[in-house]
C-alpha cells in the first residue's frame, strides 16, 4: 500500500494523478473518504475539482475505483459536480438494515435500478423494496437523518467562516480557527504566520474574506502588503495619513484552479510540469 500525504490540494492531486499514471490501466483504487480530506481542501469547490480531473483520467485508464463522500457535509453545488463526472452515484444508508439507493446509473438498463435496495445485517444480498411498511420505515430513517443535515447552498469554507465569526462574537477565536484561515487563505509560511499572527486580529481576517471573490489564497504579494500596512499602523502611525483608503479586493487561487478544470486544460498542465513537456506543452 501506498500512502500519499500532504497539506496542499494542489500536489495532493498530481501526487494521486501521477501515482494513477504509474498503476496504468486496469487497476482497482478505493479512496478514502473525500469529506475527511476537509484539511486539505479547505473548500468544496477544490474536492469538487479534484474529483472532475481524477474520475474521468481513472475511466480513461480502465480502472474501477469508489470514492465515499459524507451526505450533507458539501454543498449542493460541489455535489453536482461529482454527480455528473461520475458513472455510478449510490446514496447509502445504515440502520438495522443497509439501505442503497441509485441516483445515477450510466450506461446500464434495469427495469428495478433505481429502486430502493436493501439488506439485513446478517445476508449479503441486496434486494429491491417493494413493500409498503418496508418503505415507510425507509423513509422514516430518511427523515431522521435530514434533522442533522447542514445548510447546503453554501460551500463549507463559507459556513467555517460564518460559524468563526459567530463564535468570535461570543468571546472565542481558537487558535484552529487562526490557524485554518491563515493557512487557507493567506500564507502556509511558518515565518510570515507568525508575524501575522502578532498584527492581525480576528477582525482584520473577517475583513479580508468580505472582499474576497471565491476562495483560496490571495497570493504572496497581497499578503505582503496587508502585513506591511499593518506594520506600519502599529509602529509608525503618523506615516498612516499618506495611505490611500484600503479598497482593494482579492481573487482567491480556487477561481483560477477552477478555470483550468472547467476548460479541460488539467492534462496539458501536468505535461508541461514535467522535464519533457515544460517547452513542448507551454507552446501550445
Amino acid at each position: 500500500m501506498n500512502l500519499i500525504q500532504t497539506k496542499d490540494s494542489k500536489p495532493l492531486t498530481v501526487d494521486i494523478y501521477n501515482r494513477i499514471t504509474e498503476e496504468g490501466r486496469d487497476a482497482f483504487y478505493i479512496f478514502d473518504s473525500l469529506s475527511s480530506l476537509q484539511s486539505v481542501w479547505y473548500t468544496d469547490l477544490m474536492m469538487g475539482n479534484f474529483f472532475r480531473v481524477t474520475c474521468p483520467y481513472l475511466f480513461k485508464l480502465n480502472t474501477a475505483a469508489y470514492f465515499p463522500v459524507i451526505r450533507g457535509r458539501h454543498s449542493l453545488d460541489a455535489i453536482a459536480k461529482i454527480r455528473d463526472t461520475t458513472q455510478l452515484f449510490l446514496d447509502v444508508y445504515s440502520g438495522d438494515q443497509v439501505y442503497l439507493h441509485p441516483l445515477k446509473v450510466w450506461n446500464r438498463y434495469s427495469s428495478k435500478m433505481f429502486m430502493v435496495h436493501t439488506c439485513g445485517r446478517q445476508n449479503k444480498e441486496f434486494q429491491p423494496i417493494t413493500g409498503g411498511v418496508a418503505m415507510s420505515r425507509y423513509y422514516q430513517l430518511l427523515e431522521k437523518e435530514n434533522d442533522t443535515l447542514q445548510d447546503q447552498n453554501y460551500d463549507s469554507y463559507d459556513r467555517f467562516f460564518s460559524l468563526a465569526k459567530l463564535e468570535y462574537q461570543h468571546g472565542n477565536f481558537s487558535e484552529e480557527t487562526e490557524q485554518q484561515i491563515l493557512e487557507s487563505t493567506m500564507t502556509k509560511d511558518p515565518h510570515l504566520q507568525k508575524m501575522v499572527k502578532q498584527y492581525f486580529k480576528p477582525r482584520d481576517y473577517f475583513k479580508l474574506r468580505d472582499r474576497m471573490i471565491g476562495s483560496g489564497a490571495i497570493g504572496g504579494k497581497a499578503c505582503g502588503m496587508l502585513l506591511a500596512r499593518k506594520i506600519i499602523h502599529s509602529h509608525i502611525p503618523e506615516y498612516m495619513q499618506y495611505h490611500e483608503p484600503h479598497d482593494s479586493y482579492y481573487i482567491g487561487s480556487d477561481v483560477f484552479y477552477t478555470y483550468i478544470v472547467s476548460n479541460n486544460c488539467w492534462e496539458t498542465r501536468i505535461s508541461q510540469r514535467t522535464d519533457e513537456g515544460y517547452f513542448k506543452r507551454g507552446r501550445l
